[in-house]
């Protein structure tokens, strides 16, 4: 899906990067925030925009990126009884 700008809540990536959970203490750099929207990860891509000369995503899309992630996770099955 991609993003509605006049729908969601459009962020640089820089923006981004700052609204996003420390994982390990760090927040993910803007490259790693292109990365995924450029190439990916796991398959799943995060949804950007271009806005003149910079690239802009959304909450939404890095919900919808987030959900795919996990989507794509092996599901947990119970053990045998």
């Amino acid at each position: 899906m991609a993003i509605d700008a006049t729908q969601e809540e459009l962020l640089s990536l820089s923006q981004a990067a700052k609204v996003m959970p420390p994982v390990n203490g760090k927040r993910p750099a803007v490259s790693t925030l292109w990365r995924w929207c450029r190439k990916g990860l796991a398959g799943v891509r995060l949804d950007y925009v271009r806005v003149g000369r910079n690239i802009a995503t959304s909450r939404e899309a890095m919900s919808r990126f987030f959900n795919a992630l996990a989507a794509k996770d092996e599901p947990i099955t119970d053990p045998p009884r």
